[in-house]
């Protein structure tokens, strides 16, 4: 099965985002959720319940990864969101490079 790359680019898709990885993870797929351009802008006010979510994702293996130039662009420091998010310099070229599936969200 090949990997899977959910590319979150609006805030309002987290939701949709996290729940089609929790359930392809829990496949024993690899899955990485990419959160960039506007959707940065939730990264660092995380709700608690959505928090939990995204760590549990994580902790079954689960990858959630956050553009930095997304950050910059929007004022927000690179160390602002909780450290459960890899931090990648630029998401466009980490989708560039990505090899697996590609579905944005």
């Amino acid at each position: 099965m090949k990997p899977l790359l959910l590319v979150v680019k609006q805030p309002g898709s987290w939701e949709v985002a996290l729940i089609r990885a929790s359930k392809e993870v829990k496949t024993g797929r690899e899955v990485t959720l990419l959160f960039l351009g506007e959707a940065v802008t939730r990264c660092p006010r995380c709700e608690p319940e959505l928090f939990r979510h995204l760590h549990q994702f994580v902790l079954d293996g689960g990858r959630a990864v956050v553009c930095v130039k997304s950050l910059l662009e929007k004022g927000i420091p690179e160390t602002r969101p909780p450290e459960v998010f890899e931090r990648v310099p630029d998401g466009q070229r980490f989708l560039e490079e990505f090899k697996g599936e590609l579905v944005e969200i």
